[in-house]
């Protein structure tokens, strides 16, 4: 193999699992103990930087490690299994799904996630033994597999062409690989050897398997999505695919019930609400600057639209169409704002400018609170909004508090229900962590707007879980990444 010599960062853990490997300690591997943390391999190695760097980082641990001798190997010429490879490549294209994950047998979660997701497309024989070696073949069209499943670009026609003529052994690529092998070898993941010749059918070491692995995850991690473009962003799933994957920190039932790419693309707005708001291309709506975390909606999709339904309980966020004809059209999530008369802003000003006076995150909600009431009063079906009206019912002072809020930057989900007084909606929010309710009419009526879930439904007798309905629980896990001051 050629060496390669760069790498933009490293992620995740994936410890391959190996059996002990016998230890011969060189003279040269003696003076490399010093800068090395394996007997076994050094700064000479020509894939060292790659080495060293997948073991400091977690994604690539020793093989054989005796503490009482101070020896610790690498073992970089051993030759990787099926197991092997599965592990490293769900591990780092799927980390959250493998690891919630119950172990049911060695490698057999891996396999599981990666089956999931097609990954052994082509070489589906290989999940009926883990222990057997993989080949150079195998290993391109696995992790070609997981890359087209995550979204990540893959070479135009006219690069791959360029592939296939610097491979001296094309020929003799086999034509179900051909796809895979030239992809993995026009992006650099995969290279020839001396003379050029990928001779597919031999094996791939510890030491190339972490440039490879390496060199994979630079294309996952090379999306644009969740930055700013000096001209206007031009959205496409092929440059604006997530990158930091939120969905797999969820609990497992919610996993369940929601679709990755679309819960990735909304958390990524979440995280990133200052950005777009504070933009100087923001219009309301939309910020053209921004690169949305992009993918392609299907509504038809449970997991999907449940993302979408909590999307809509959540003041503000708002769902985007974007890219053309040529790039294809993708969609992302985004915040709106409502355009307001020059009165009703200067209203929400002069109440942002008081919150300022406020010590604590609570005397600033309960500050909103009385601002609301204070401009109306309590008439069941009246509706009223900043831009007029001075009588309202509950989803009256409900929709003005969470106008105001998100006017001070601050997000909230709005819930609605029969209570045992007719119709009521308040809204929930994060307070120092936790998420709490936040009531006008209840303030306007008893002097307390601020509740903890049960105390509210002991108060208005309403089904328990209502607050915790799955829409609910979906918006909460979004705006958990809203920062919050």
């Amino acid at each position: 193999m050629k060496p390669l010599r760069t790498i933009l960062c490293l992620l995740l853990a994936a410890a391959l699992a190996a059996g002990p490997c016998q230890i011969i300690r060189t003279a040269a591997a003696a003076a490399e103990e010093e800068t090395s943390p394996f007997s076994d391999v050094g700064p000479s190695d020509w894939a060292w930087d790659y080495i060293l760097r997948a073991y400091t980082e977690g994604l690539m641990s020793g093989t054989y490690v005796d503490e009482a001798e101070g020896i610790r190997a690498f073992s970089p010429d051993q030759v990787l299994t099926v197991g092997e490879w599965s592990s490293l490549v769900a591990r780092i294209f799927y980390p959250g799904e493998t690891s919630n994950r119950p172990e049911t047998g060695l490698f057999a979660k891996e396999v599981a996630v990666l089956s999931l997701h097609g990954a052994y497309a082509g070489v589906e024989s290989l999940t009926a033994s883990t222990a057997t070696i993989i080949c150079r073949y195998e290993m391109a069209q696995i992790l070609y597999n997981a890359s087209v499943d995550m979204g990540i670009p893959m070479p135009d026609e006219a690069e791959l062409q360029r592939a296939r003529d610097a491979i001296r052994d094309w020929n003799y690529v086999p034509e179900k690989y051909q796809t895979a092998v030239a992809s993995m070898f026009s992006l650099g993941v995969f290279t020839g050897d001396e003379l050029d010749s990928f001779v597919g059918s031999k094996t791939l070491s510890r030491r190339e398997a972490a440039v490879a692995v390496c060199l994979a995850l630079d294309h996952l991690l090379s999306s644009m999505a969740g930055t700013v473009s000096e001209e206007d962003a031009t959205l496409s799933t092929t440059t604006h695919h997530w990158v930091s994957d939120y969905w797999s920190s969820l609990p497992r039932d919610l996993q369940q019930r929601t679709n990755q790419d679309a819960f990735n693309c909304a958390a990524q707005t979440a995280a990133d609400a200052d950005l777009i708001l504070r933009g100087a291309s923001y219009d309301g709506q939309f910020n053209a600057q921004y690169n949305y975390a992009c993918y392609v909606c299907d509504v038809m999709q449970e997991g999907t639209a449940n993302v979408i339904q909590a999307i809509q309980l959540c003041t503000g966020f708002c769902i985007g169409t974007g890219g053309s004809k040529s790039t294809g059209y993708v969609d992302y999530f985004s915040i709106a704002t409502p355009n307001r008369d020059r009165a009703a802003q200067s209203a929400i000003d002069d109440i942002l400018d008081s919150l300022l006076q406020e010590n604590t995150a609570r005397d600033k909600f309960q500050r909103c609170i009385e601002a609301v009431c204070e401009r109306l009063s309590y008439a069941p079906g009246a509706t009223a909004s900043w831009e007029g009206g001075t009588e309202g019912d509950s989803a009256s002072y409900t929709d003005m508090l969470a106008e105001l809020l998100l006017a001070a930057g601050i997000p909230s989900i709005r819930v609605q229900e029969a209570c045992s007084g007719g119709p009521r909606s308040w809204l929930q929010v994060r307070l120092n962590g936790s998420w709490v309710i936040l009531d006008c009419l209840a303030y306007e009526t008893s002097g307390r707007g601020i509740f903890s879930f049960s105390e509210h439904v002991q108060r208005f007798g309403y089904p328990s879980d209502t607050n915790n309905a799955e829409g609910l629980q979906i918006a909460r896990a979004l705006l958990a990444y809203w920062p919050q001051d």
